[in-house]
């Protein structure tokens, strides 16, 4: 319990050095400005991958479903991370690398963090199996090698999803709202931005909202 309330400790000290590399660059996003950056670079994001490049440039190609939805994923959440480093290089002037990409041994902290993922989420879909909310439907085609390159595909659009997600909400909004504030502020503004955002999803209810909510304060 010791070591558990220690960790808390130094997790919201201002001198973390997760806090501190915020402070390397010219300057620090204002908390007026930090709070509608994430809809701005969302938003812009989306402009650029959906408007421009897709309908302007590729004049809206006739894709199936499985690559509109990988181009949605990569290349779309592609784009929030790119502006999230014009606004840190160019802005607050200081490298990208200082939004928590630092430290040694990075591939193998997020094979483990991939992997803990994976548990996480087989443990809840494990319970719903079990309590009977979901359960399996049979699938007229049998499996077969497309299927396997359907879900690399989409894995490899959810691995730039989740990316950008962590990226906006927890490598830069909540880094900057804390090294300028409090700590503690930028884990609750940051962690009620996040639930807002994906309870504008379809099918949310207020308990999703409150598990969303308080899974972006775990993370």
């Amino acid at each position: 319990m010791k070591t558990l309330f220690q960790t808390l400790k130094d997790l919201f000290s201002s001198e973390n050095e997760f806090l501190t590399l915020a402070k390397s660059g010219k300057r620090i996003t204002h908390i007026a400005i930090a709070i509608p950056m994430v809809i701005v670079f969302l938003i812009g994001a989306f402009i650029i991958a959906e408007g421009v490049i897709f309908q302007v440039i590729l004049q809206s190609p006739d894709i199936g479903p499985v690559f509109g939805e990988f181009y949605n994923l990569f290349i779309s959440f592609g784009f929030v991370i790119f502006l999230v480093w014009i606004w840190v290089r160019f802005f607050e002037k200081r490298s990208f690398k200082t939004i928590g990409f630092t430290g040694k041994g990075v591939f193998k902290k997020y094979l483990k963090g991939f992997l803990m993922a994976i548990i996480m989420l087989s443990a809840v879909i494990g319970l719903m199996a079990i309590f009977g909310t979901i359960g399996f439907k049979e699938n007229p085609e049998p499996f077969n090698f497309k299927l396997i390159g359907v879900f690399i595909l989409l894995l490899i659009g959810y691995v730039v999803q989740g990316a950008a997600e962590e990226v906006l909400a927890r490598g830069w909004q909540f880094q900057v709202i804390a090294a300028r504030h409090k700590p503690w502020l930028g884990a609750v503004i940051s962690s009620i931005i996040f639930a807002f955002l994906h309870g504008l999803n379809t099918g949310v209810s207020a308990l999703a909202i409150v598990n969303l909510l308080l899974f972006a304060f775990l993370l």
